[in-house]
C-alpha cells in the first residue's frame, strides 16, 4: 500500500487493487496512459488513481418543484422525513465531460476519443459506474452525499486529459445497460418510493475562467489552491435532485347516509391503483456530443422488445410493464391495521378522511387510472367495488406530472348500495391539485 498527501493537508492511503466491485473501468481505462506506446491492458486503478478525494456539496432536494417542498417531507421507503436517504439507495456515475490541459486534438494519445466537436468526446468514457452512495446531515445542516463504504477512497484521475461530470439517481438499481455512447438505469416503481435525478457539471463559485473550466478534475482543485483560495462547497460538484413521479394522496368518505352507518363502523382495508406502468428508463450518463441527453427518461409499459438480459433481470426482480400500487402509511404498514384497539382510517359521510400516506406513479399520459378500495367492518367482513373506480386525468392536462402532488377525494356509496361502480370528476382546481372521485349508481 502507498501512501500520497493530499492538497488538503492530510495523508490518505491508496487501495492497492481495484477500490470496489461496482467501481471497476468499463471496456478501456477511463483515461489514456501517459505514454502512446503503453500498454492499455495493464493499466490499474492504482496506477490512474490521483491525489484528490472526490467530495460532493451539498445535496438540494427539488427546489425547483412546483408544490411546496414541505409536500414531499414525508416519504416511506428509502427517503426519510428528514430529506436523507438509506444506505445503498443512490447511485453515481463519473464520466469524462471535456479534454483539457495537454490534450489538444492531435494528441496521438487521444486520437480514439477525441471528437469532431472542439474538446467534446465522441464516446462515453466513465471513471466511475453506477457507486453506491446516501444523503446523511447533522441537525440543522444542509444534507451531504457521501459514499456507502468510508473504507473505499474515491480519486479524480491524476493525469491531465479530462474534466468530470457526475450523475446521481434514486433508487439504486443494478439494471443497467451500457452502450458506446449512453447508460441506461431500468427503475423499477411499485408506488412506494420516489424516483429523482441530478447532474452536476459546473462548480457554483468562480475561481478564473482558466480554472473554472477545468472541474471537475485533479489540476482544478489544485488550480483553487495555487491561486490562494480555499476549497469551499461551492467548488464542489452539487445535486439539485429532480422529481421523475408524481405524488397522489387520497380522502375517502360516504357519499351519502345509509342506516347502515349507524350500525356499523367502516374502516378503509385497503387502497390501490391498478396496471400502472411500472418501469422507468433513465439515462444517466451519455458522452459529451449530443447523441442522447443525460437526465431524459422514458416508461417501459413492456419489456418484450428490450436486451435479453434486461429482460430477464426485470423480470426475475417482477416487474414486466404494469403492476398494482397500493396505498401504505409512510412507514411501510398496512393502511388496514389497528393501532392500539382503533383501525387508523375510519370513514363517515361527514367529512373526509385522509387515508395513507401516498402512492408515487410515475408521470404516465394513461387518460384514466383505475383506483379500487377495499373497506372492513367491525366484524372483519370486506367490501369492495364491483369494478375499480376511474380516475380520470383533469380536465386539460395531458399526464399525470413529475414533481405534482394531487389530492384525490373518493366517495363511495354505503355497502348495502354497491353497484357497478363508475367514476367521475368535478372542476379541477389546480391551485389545490384536488380531484373528486365518486363511484356512481
Amino acid at each position: 500500500m502507498k501512501k500520497k498527501h493530499v492538497i488538503f493537508g492530510m495523508a490518505m492511503a491508496l487501495l492497492a487493487g481495484c477500490s470496489s466491485g461496482d467501481d471497476l473501468l468499463a471496456g478501456q481505462p477511463a483515461v489514456p496512459a501517459e505514454t502512446s506506446n503503453a500498454d492499455d491492458e495493464n493499466i490499474t486503478r492504482q496506477d490512474l488513481m490521483g491525489d484528490v478525494p472526490i467530495e460532493f456539496a451539498a445535496v438540494n432536494f427539488g427546489a425547483d418543484v412546483e408544490v411546496e417542498e414541505t409536500s414531499y417531507a414525508s416519504k416511506r421507503a428509502s427517503i426519510n422525513d428528514d430529506f436523507t436517504t438509506d444506505k445503498g439507495t443512490i447511485g453515481i456515475f463519473c464520466l469524462s465531460s471535456n479534454k483539457i490541459g495537454a490534450a489538444v486534438a492531435d494528441d496521438a494519445i487521444l486520437r480514439s476519443w477525441s471528437g469532431n466537436v472542439g474538446n467534446k468526446l465522441n464516446m462515453l468514457n466513465l471513471w466511475q459506474e453506477n457507486v453506491k452512495a446516501h444523503v446523511e446531515k447533522t441537525y440543522g445542516q444542509e444534507g451531504k452525499m457521501h459514499w456507502d463504504d468510508p473504507n473505499t477512497p474515491h480519486y479524480y484521475p491524476n493525469t491531465e486529459y479530462f474534466n468530470y461530470s457526475f450523475a446521481a439517481y434514486h433508487p439504486y438499481t443494478d439494471i443497467i445497460q451500457k452502450g458506446k455512447s449512453i447508460v441506461y438505469a431500468y427503475i423499477p416503481m411499485d408506488g412506494d418510493d420516489d424516483v429523482m435525478c441530478a447532474f452536476a457539471d459546473g462548480p457554483r463559485a468562480s475561481v478564473n475562467a482558466g480554472i473554472d473550466e477545468l472541474a471537475y478534475s485533479n489540476s482544478y482543485y489544485k488550480g483553487i489552491i495555487d491561486a490562494g483560495q480555499s476549497i469551499t462547497d461551492d467548488h464542489k460538484p452539487y445535486f439539485q435532485f429532480h422529481h421523475l413521479a408524481a405524488k397522489l394522496k387520497f380522502t375517502v368518505k360516504f357519499k351519502e347516509t345509509s342506516p347502515v352507518l349507524s350500525e356499523h363502523q367502516f374502516h378503509v382495508d385497503s387502497l390501490c391503483i391498478n396496471n400502472v406502468v411500472n418501469i422507468i428508463r433513465l439515462s444517466v450518463a451519455k458522452n459529451a456530443t449530443g447523441v442522447a441527453e443525460a437526465g431524459t427518461y422514458s416508461l417501459i409499459s413492456s419489456i418484450a422488445d428490450l436486451d435479453d438480459d434486461i429482460k430477464t433481470k426485470l423480470t426475475e426482480a417482477g416487474y414486466t410493464g404494469h403492476g398494482t400500487f397500493w396505498l401504505r402509511d409512510a412507514d411501510g404498514s398496512s393502511i388496514g391495521e389497528k393501532v392500539g384497539n382503533n383501525y387508523k382510517y375510519v370513514i363517515s359521510s361527514s367529512a373526509k378522511t385522509p387515508v395513507g400516506d401516498c402512492i408515487m406513479i410515475p408521470p404516465t399520459s394513461a387518460a384514466t387510472l383505475k383506483v379500487q378500495v377495499f373497506l372492513r367492518d367491525e366484524d372483519g367482513n370486506r367490501y369492495t367495488t364491483i369494478s375499480p373506480i376511474n380516475l380520470n386525468l383533469p380536465g386539460g392536462a395531458s399526464k399525470w406530472e413529475a414533481g405534482k402532488e394531487y389530492t384525490v377525494n373518493i366517495s363511495i356509496a354505503p355497502p348495502a348500495y354497491y353497484t357497478e361502480a363508475k367514476g367521475s370528476i368535478s372542476d379541477w382546481d389546480v391551485e389545490a391539485s384536488e380531484i373528486d372521485v365518486t363511484d356512481e349508481e
